[in-house]
């Protein structure tokens, strides 16, 4: 009892401080207020892609006070264009001995330590047939380890696309909010 006391008499304090909850995002271009996105297109084999960026999105709009709702003054449209990887750090092939190669020593194959996932996107905002903010090959990667056995390769690499998914649609949403 007196701790949900001592909750509620913090929320009021808080209140009384003029703090509050509220959504992360700034001003999209134009004073846009909600967004409507549609699934975005796909121009890439990883089928799965279009479906959890396309997610991400209507989800960092929605944290930014922008979200979908019927009757949305605005669509982001956009492209998934390329996705690409593979390995993005070697490990040391060559024995060492204070930082330097040892003379003579037999060289083992080059053997990836980190892999990296990378994709391509364009977002375009539209309202009606107006332009009004662009982000135009937008690319990022994500690291993800490799492994000897492929089905977890896969996985690895295919948790570092949703990952990806999410960066990439905060970093999207972050640029149109800055668009003039």
């Amino acid at each position: 009892m007196g701790r949900r006391l001592a909750v509620a008499l913090g929320g009021l304090l808080l209140a009384a401080c003029g703090y509050r909850f509220a959504a992360d995002g700034g001003p999209l271009p134009k004073g846009v207020g909600h967004v409507a996105v549609p699934t975005l297109k796909n121009l890439t084999a990883e089928t799965y892609l279009s479906a959890w960026l396309t997610e991400e999105l209507r989800r960092e709009l929605a944290r930014g006070g922008h979200g979908e709702e019927q009757g949305a003054e605005a669509r982001l449209d956009g492209t998934i264009e390329q996705v690409g990887g593979g390995p993005l750090a070697l490990k040391s092939a060559a024995p060492f001995v204070n930082g330097q190669p040892v003379a003579g020593a037999m060289l083992a194959p080059a053997n990836p330590g980190l892999y990296s996932a990378q994709v391509t996107v364009t977002v375009r905002l539209w309202r009606g047939a107006e332009l009004l903010a662009e982000v135009d090959h937008f690319q990022r990667q994500e690291p993800y380890l490799p492994s000897d056995d492929l089905a977890t390769m896969e996985a690895n690499r295919r948790l570092a696309l949703r990952r990806l998914a999410a960066t990439v649609a905060r970093e999207l949403v972050a640029r149109l909010e800055a668009a003039p």
